[in-house]
């Protein structure tokens, strides 16, 4: 230490500092700094409206009524200004799910959560479902689904009040089962080259959701729109199955990701923004081509019922009166395609994928479509395709495990009295857990097991109806459930009867990214083998 102190300049006379040039004083700096007037009037512009930002939330989360209300409830007591307890929400896509599922088991069945300064109150409570979704009053979509608008525009996905009522009663008479027997004949018809299709898939363990979805658009173009595009023909890539994959799997991040979506730098940043805009043109192309079709139709005075039961869906809205502008056919566009291929190709792929990993149960469902069919593959009626009973709890069992939609939310416009006394206040957003409630041990013991004898009537009627949401309930209820099933179970019954289907694959390596619908990943895959 002492060597230190003599070699440094501790240890020199400090006399010499005095011939520096620089003035001693000069180190020192000045107790008056001033700063420019422009920096003082940004720096408290700024302050300003941080505190007016912070107040604005402080009101909004602690002083109105909604949330005075709210915080009765269980919650997270952590949450941050400006953002709530949407940090929960900044892992991975496919763990959005569990998230949300951590949290109602941790808070309870009906409980809060704050999303920026948006309460929501989660459920995933069977009467507090039925409550909301089939009150007849209760009809609001979630402010959420306002980010969808984009490409689903104000169809019946989106829309609320009396546009809502108007176009639901409307395309209520499309869908009505009646008319499905005019359809028939495309759907054996497009299922045929569908099976042409998949035999060169044999063998190999393959992502086939592409070729059920590809399939089930020709069906709903034809049946919906009057169109023919035969999309499965070409061997080039299905552009437009392609600009539905990629709208529906940005539905993800414009539900959950508000830190990726409501900043429109940062959705132009992760290539979103760009690659939505030319999907969207993609889908509007099919719209421009079935207007014109409409519009050069030439109208017949002459009608009989098997005009009427062929009659596509969109004719009978354009047949209304006052007639809907073009946007509005094309926002009704994206919800039949929505309804009548995506939803319906999810669930078929589903099916086949649980029925790959319960070989029991699709020995079963084989044995009662060989009944049905006979021998040799013909084209199905509806009176087979009603036979089906087995494969059709096999398909419900699959929608319950994993529900084509995890999530709906509604605006109250009233409040709602819980059994348990608590009131859900008018204003209040509310996001119904449905994949949470398909795997509620109290309604469906041992849930993760699929078990399609959980639909036997006998034990259907065990249950609260509104235990089991795949398509919703009440008035805003999927319109196309019955469309789906009928064209889900013609097409299950064409591949069960042809092939044998395994996988390589576990459930339990496989999350679910949240959105519309719920997608796998990793995509399931299986292996298809002809039957002897």
């Amino acid at each position: 230490m002492e060597k230190f102190l003599e070699s440094s300049f501790l240890s020199q006379p400090l006399l010499p500092l005095v011939n520096l040039q620089v003035p001693v004083l000069s180190l020192i700096p000045s107790p008056k700094v001033q700063l420019p007037f422009d920096t003082l009037v940004v720096l408290c512009l700024t302050i300003s409206l941080v505190v007016f930002l912070l107040i604005n939330d402080y009101r909004k989360t602690h002083l109105t009524r909604i949330a005075k209300m709210i915080k009765k409830l269980p919650g997270s007591p952590h949450r941050i200004p400006f953002i709530g307890q949407s940090y929960l929400l900044l892992g991975p896509a496919w763990n959005t799910q569990e998230v949300f599922s951590s949290y109602l088991r941790k808070y309870g069945t009906v409980c809060r959560m704050w999303i920026g300064d948006k309460a929501y109150i989660l459920i995933s409570d069977v009467s507090a479902a039925q409550k909301i979704l089939g009150a007849p009053d209760l009809f609001e979509k979630a402010s959420a689904y306002d980010n969808l608008r984009d490409f689903a525009g104000t169809g019946l996905l989106t829309s609320s009040g009396e546009q809502w009522k108007t176009d639901r009663k409307s395309l209520n008479h499309a869908f009505n089962h009646q008319l499905f027997t005019g359809f028939i004949k495309i759907f054996n018809h497009e299922t045929n080259i569908l099976m042409s299709k998949l035999e060169n898939e044999c063998g190999n363990p393959a992502n086939l959701y592409p070729y059920f979805l590809t399939a089930t658009l020709d069906m709903v173009l034809q049946a919906g729109l009057g169109v023919e595009l035969n999309l499965q023909e070409k061997t080039a890539d299905n552009i437009y199955a392609t600009a539905i994959n990629n709208l529906l799997s940005g539905t993800h991040i414009r539900l959950f990701k508000p830190h990726l979506y409501n900043i429109p730098f940062v959705y132009r940043l992760i290539g979103r923004h760009q690659l939505e805009k030319k999907s969207i043109a993609h889908i509007y192309k099919i719209c421009d081509i079935a207007r014109k079709r409409k519009q050069n139709e030439i109208k017949e005075t002459k009608t009989d019922d098997d005009k009427m039961r062929t009659k596509p869906f969109l004719d009978i809205l354009m047949d209304r009166t006052p007639q809907p502008t073009e946007k509005e056919y094309c926002d009704h566009l994206v919800t039949i395609i929505g309804a009548g291929a995506e939803t319906t190709a999810s669930s078929i792929y589903e099916t086949l994928f649980f029925l790959a990993l319960n070989s029991d149960h699709q020995k079963k469902a084989q044995e009662e479509v060989d009944t049905i069919i006979g021998s040799e593959m013909r084209e199905l009626t509806l009176a087979d395709i009603s036979e089906a009973k087995y494969l059709e709890m096999c398909w419900k069992e699959a929608m319950r495990v994993k529900p084509p939609v995890a999530m709906v939310a509604r605006k109250l416009t009233r409040d709602v009295t819980l059994d348990d006394g608590s009131i859900l206040p008018n204003g209040a957003e509310v996001a119904i857990f449905i994949h949470h409630m398909h795997q509620d041990p109290e309604v469906y013991p041992n849930p993760k097991k699929f078990d399609p004898l959980r639909f036997a009537p006998e034990e259907c009627l065990k249950r609260n109806a509104y235990s089991y949401l795949p398509f919703s309930m009440g008035n805003r209820n999927c319109i196309g459930l019955k469309y789906a099933q009928l064209e889900a179970k013609l097409i299950l019954m064409y591949v069960l009867k042809k092939f044998n289907v395994t996988t390589k694959q576990r459930l339990e390596d496989i999350k679910f990214i949240f959105g519309v619908p719920a997608i796998p990943f990793p995509q399931f895959e299986v292996i298809l083998e002809r039957r002897t």
